[in-house]
């Protein structure tokens, strides 16, 4: 996880995966070492009723890229530290697509 932390760079736009994606014990990293946002971008498809970890209420110099707003991240919206990209699922797709990451997370089986 440490190695992982690490690429946590101000300016950096890290792609974290939402829904049942959200790696949880990153988020309970991020919580405890919330320093690590500061000026760091995650983009993620975080689901209304599903995920609630406010990564953009990390740090004030935290920002999020999402294509719907959970309700508990309302607050980081209203300050502006939230990008909201009301995007149909296809667009989402073209989108992700097109834009670059420093970092991309991605959750993958052990080989067998």
């Amino acid at each position: 996880m440490q190695r992982l932390l690490d690429l946590f760079q101000p300016g950096a736009a890290i792609y974290l995966p939402g829904a049942t994606g959200e790696c949880l014990a990153l988020t309970q990293a991020l919580a405890a070492a919330p320093e690590r946002m500061a000026g760091v971008t995650v983009i993620s498809g975080l689901l209304p009723g599903f995920n609630k970890f406010d990564y953009a209420a990390l740090h004030p110099e935290a920002r999020l890229t999402c294509f719907m707003l959970p309700p508990p991240l309302r607050a980081s919206f209203q300050r502006g530290r939230i990008d909201l990209l009301p995007l149909s699922y296809s667009a989402i797709a073209h989108h992700l697509g097109e834009r670059s990451f420093d970092v991309a997370v991605a959750h993958v089986s052990a080989p067998r």
